[in-house]
């Protein structure tokens, strides 16, 4: 049997993060059922600056991710095709 030493016991969460990503949740929902046009406003506005910053590495690291992916798949599929997966 495997050593469960390290494994989280079930049922223990992290309550304070719970509560804090709801309420970040629930106040986007709150703010874009009162102002849908300033929150559309500042998301565009994020998006745009993202994009014109970062917009190299988030395509690199997109094309990376696909490209593991890829690889990842291939190899399972090798797997299975020898009979070892």
């Amino acid at each position: 049997m495997e050593n469960n030493l390290n494994m989280p016991k079930k049922g223990k969460y992290d309550i304070g993060q719970i509560v804090v990503s709801c309420a970040i949740i629930f106040g986007f929902v709150i703010f874009m059922a009162v102002k849908p046009d300033a929150t559309l406003a500042a998301v565009n506005g994020l998006f745009d600056v993202l994009i014109k910053y970062l917009g190299g590495v988030l395509e690199t690291f997109t094309f990376a991710a696909v490209v593991v992916s890829v690889l990842l798949y291939r190899r399972q599929v090798r797997q299975c095709e020898t009979g070892r997966g």
